[in-house]
C-alpha cells in the first residue's frame, strides 16, 4: 500500500465522519458552525445506530444500512420539524436564542465563521502530518496489546457481516453481549469502500478522527465559550493540535483507538450541552426542544464508540447543570419553574451516579496504580504535561492567561470555562496522584483507574482556555496605542500581514518539544523492526505469504501473545485465538497443550477436526507486553513428528499439522 492509498483511504473516512452527519444537521436546523462542528458526532451515532439495526431487518454491514438508516432518520427528523415549527416561530426562536445568549452581531458571526474554518483546517494539517510522522508507513501497525483486538475485529466484522455491537464481542467470548464498536464500523466501512488493507484502514480512521472530528468540536466548544472572535477559534485550533496527552498520547498508549475516537467527539457534545441552557456566547439557533434534540443525536455516539467517552461528558455536564441551576434560581422564575427544575436536577444526579456504578469495566481491569502524588498531578495539569510528558510552555502560560480572564469577566460561559477544567484536573488528580483504591474506584473506576485516559480529558478543558487567553492578549494589543500607531493606521494589508505572522509565530511556538517528543515516542510503536514487540518484520512478511500457503477454510494455532494471531487481520485466515484476553473451549485448550506430543491422542484429533485446524504459526516466545504465557502445545513443534515446517523466515514459522493424518 502506498502514501495515495492512505489519502484516498482518509478521504473516503473524512466523508464518512462528516457527510452522514452534515445532513441531520441541517434535518435538527442547524446551519453554519454548528452543522459542522456536530457533523462528526451525528455521522457516528447514524452508522453505530444503524450496524445495531441491521441485523434484525437482514442486512449485513455494509455502507447500504448506513446509507439507508441516515437517510430515513434524516427524513423523520426534518419530517417531525414541519410539523412543530413554523417558519415565522424558527425565526422568533432564533432570535430569541440570539438575544438570550449574549450572541454577537451578524456582521461578527460571519467573520467567526471564517475563524472556524481557519481554526478547523489549522488543526487538522498539523495533526495529520504529525500523525503520518507518527505511522512511518501507510500500513504502520502499533506494536501495542489492545491492537490485537482492534485489527481482528474489523476482519471478524468483515467476514460476519455485523457490525452490531451485540454481535462482536463474540470473536472473544461468547457470554459478551455487548462490545461498543462505533470505531470498528467505521474503519470497516473504509475497507469495503475503498479496498485497502485492514491496517492503513485502522491507520487512516484514528487519523480522521484526529484530524477532523476533533478539531471540529473542540473550536466549537472554544467558541461557544470563548466567543466568535476570529482569534478564539484560530488560536483553539493551533492549542488542539500541541497538547501531547490529546490526541497523540491515546495512539501510542494502550492502543486505545475506541476511546480515543469517542474523546475526540466528547467537545462537541459539551458544546451542544451549554447551548442547551443557552449559556454559552453563541447559539444554536433552535429552541430547546430542538436543542436538546441536537444533544440527543450527540450521545449515542460517545456510549457506542466508548463508555468512557460518555461518562466523560457526563462529568463535564455537572457544572454546566449546576451553573444553570443557580441561574434559573436567581431568576426570580415562578415557583412551578424552580420546583421542576430541582426535581430535574434530583434526576440527572440520580442518573449520573447509576452511570458511575454500571458503566466501568470489572474490578480486575481497574487496578492501575497512581504514577506519582498529587501535586505532581496538580503541577502537571498546570503546566499541561499530564502523563509526565514534557511541558507545553505555551499553551499552559496561554490557559493561565485565559483562566485570568475568564475570572474577571465571570460570565457564565467563563465559568463554565474555568469549572471544565477543575472537573478534568481534579479527575487526573485522582487518578495519578491518590493512593486510595476506595477513592478511586468510586470516582475514576469508568476510566479503568488508567491515568492516560484522564490525561486526555485535560485537554478539552485546556484548550478552550487557551483560546481565551490567546483572545484577550491579542485583544489588548490590537487596542493599544502602540499597535494603533505601527500598524493598524497603516492599513488592512499590514493588519492582515502581522495577524498571519503573529498565528505562524504562535503555531510554531507551540509545536515545540513537547510535540515532537510526543511524536518520536508514539512513532517507535508504530516502528516494525526485527524486533518489534507485537510483529517483527519477519513475521509480517510471513503473514503477508499466508493466503498463498494456507486454504481459506483451514484454522490457524499459535499464541497471540507472539502475534500469532494477526494472521486472521492480515492473512484473512482464521486463528484459534484472535486475542489474549479470551475464552478457551476445551477443543482449544487441547490443541494448546497436546500438539507437539509425539502421539496424538483421540482428544487432540477430535479437537483438530472440530476446529478445522490445518497449521500453526510459531513466532518464537517474544511477547507483546515482554511477558511469559506457555502453551505447551508450541513449545517443541521444530522438533515434533506432528507437524511439517511449510515456511521459515527468520524466526517467524508456519507449520503443518500433520498429526492425525493432517486435513483430508
Amino acid at each position: 500500500m502506498t502514501w495515495l492509498d492512505l489519502a484516498w483511504a482518509s478521504t473516503v473516512a473524512a466523508a464518512i465522519v462528516v457527510l452522514p452527519g452534515l445532513l441531520l444537521a441541517r434535518a435538527v436546523g442547524l446551519r453554519g458552525v454548528w452543522m459542522w462542528g456536530l457533523s462528526a458526532p451525528f455521522s457516528v451515532t447514524a452508522i453505530a445506530l444503524a450496524a445495531l439495526v441491521a441485523p434484525f431487518i437482514g442486512l449485513t454491514w455494509s455502507w447500504i444500512p448506513a446509507v439507508l438508516f441516515t437517510v430515513v432518520l434524516a427524513a423523520a427528523l426534518w419530517g417531525a420539524r414541519w410539523l412543530t415549527v413554523t417558519r415565522r416561530a424558527r425565526a422568533v426562536d432564533a432570535s430569541a436564542d440570539a438575544a438570550a445568549s449574549g450572541s454577537v452581531t451578524a456582521g461578527a458571526r460571519t467573520a467567526g465563521s471564517w475563524a472556524f474554518a481557519v481554526g478547523v483546517l489549522l488543526a487538522a494539517a498539523m495533526i495529520a502530518v504529525r500523525s503520518v510522522q507518527i505511522i512511518g508507513e501507510p500500513g504502520g501497525i502499533s506494536q501495542t496489546f489492545d491492537n490485537i483486538y482492534h485489527l481482528n475485529a474489523v476482519r471478524f466484522i468483515l467476514d460476519t457481516g455485523s457490525g452490531s455491537p451485540l454481535d462482536v464481542g463474540a470473536m472473544t467470548s461468547a457470554g459478551l453481549w455487548f462490545y461498543p464498536v462505533g470505531w470498528h464500523d467505521v474503519a470497516t466501512l473504509v475497507v469495503q469502500l475503498t479496498g485497502v488493507t485492514i491496517p492503513v484502514a485502522v491507520n487512516t480512521t484514528w487519523i480522521v478522527f484526529s484530524a477532523v472530528a476533533w478539531p471540529l468540536g473542540i473550536v466549537l466548544l472554544a467558541r461557544v465559550l470563548g466567543g466568535s472572535k476570529p482569534a478564539v477559534a484560530i488560536s483553539a485550533g493551533l492549542a488542539a493540535a500541541s497538547i501531547p496527552a490529546f490526541p497523540y498520547l491515546l495512539v501510542d498508549y494502550g492502543v486505545l483507538y475506541p476511546y480515543q475516537a469517542g474523546v475526540a467527539l466528547v467537545p462537541a457534545a459539551v458544546a451542544a450541552t451549554v447551548a442547551l441552557f443557552r449559556l454559552g456566547r453563541d447559539s444554536t439557533g433552535l429552541d430547546p426542544v430542538w436543542s436538546a434534540v441536537a444533544l440527543a443525536g450527540a450521545l449515542p455516539a460517545l456510549a457506542l464508540t466508548h463508555p468512557g467517552a460518555f461518562m466523560a461528558w457526563l462529568a463535564f455536564s455537572l457544572p454546566i447543570a449546576v451553573i444553570a441551576l443557580i441561574r434559573l434560581l436567581r431568576s426570580g422564575a415562578a415557583a412551578r419553574s424552580r420546583i421542576i427544575a430541582v426535581a430535574g436536577f434530583a434526576a440527572y444526579l440520580l442518573i449520573g451516579f447509576v452511570a458511575i456504578r454500571v458503566l466501568r469495566p470489572p474490578l480486575e481491569a481497574t487496578l492501575w496504580p497512581a504514577i506519582g502524588l498529587a501535586g505532581q498531578a496538580l503541577g502537571e495539569v498546570i503546566t499541561v504535561s499530564m502523563y509526565h510528558t514534557p511541558i507545553a510552555e505555551v499553551v499552559a502560560i496561554a490557559m493561565i492567561t485565559g483562566v485570568v480572564f475568564a475570572a474577571i469577566r465571570r460570565r457564565s460561559a467563563d465559568w463554565i470555562a474555568m469549572s471544565l477544567l477543575a472537573v478534568a484536573g481534579t479527575l487526573y488528580i485522582i487518578v495519578a496522584g491518590v493512593s486510595s483504591a476506595t477513592i478511586r474506584n468510586l470516582i475514576t473506576a469508568s476510566w479503568y483507574n488508567n491515568t492516560p485516559r484522564l490525561a486526555a480529558l485535560v485537554v478539552i478543558a485546556v484548550v478552550p482556555l487557551a483560546a481565551i487567553g490567546v483572545a484577550g492578549l491579542w485583544q489588548k494589543l490590537t487596542e493599544s496605542r502602540v499597535y494603533d500607531r505601527l500598524v493598524a493606521s497603516r492599513g488592512r494589508v499590514l493588519r492582515v500581514v502581522v495577524a498571519a505572522l503573529a498565528i505562524v509565530l504562535l503555531g510554531l511556538s507551540m509545536q515545540g518539544r513537547s510535540i515532537a517528543g510526543a511524536v518520536d515516542g508514539a512513532s517507535k510503536s508504530y516502528r516494525i523492526t526485527p524486533k518489534s514487540a507485537l510483529i517483527s518484520s519477519d513475521e509480517l512478511r510471513l503473514l503477508e505469504e499466508l493466503p498463498a500457503l494456507v486454504p481459506e477454510d483451514v484454522a490457524i494455532a499459535g499464541s497471540p501473545w507472539t502475534g500469532a494471531g494477526l494472521a486472521y487481520a492480515i492473512s484473512d485466515r482464521r486463528v484459534l485465538m484472535p486475542h489474549t484476553l479470551m475464552d478457551i473451549s476445551d477443543d482449544i485448550e487441547i490443541i494448546n497443550d497436546e500438539l507437539d506430543e509425539a502421539d496424538a491422542g483421540a482428544a487432540l484429533c477430535a479437537a483438530l477436526d472440530a476446529e478445522n485446524v490445518g497449521f500453526v504459526l510459531d513466532f518464537g516466545s517474544r511477547e507483546v507486553h515482554g511477558g511469559e504465557h506457555v502453551f505447551t502445545g508450541f513449545d517443541d513443534l521444530a522438533t515434533s513428528d506432528s507437524v511439517r515446517l511449510v515456511r521459515e523466515i527468520g524466526d517467524a514459522r508456519l507449520y503443518e499439522i500433520t498429526a492425525c493424518g493432517g486435513l483430508e
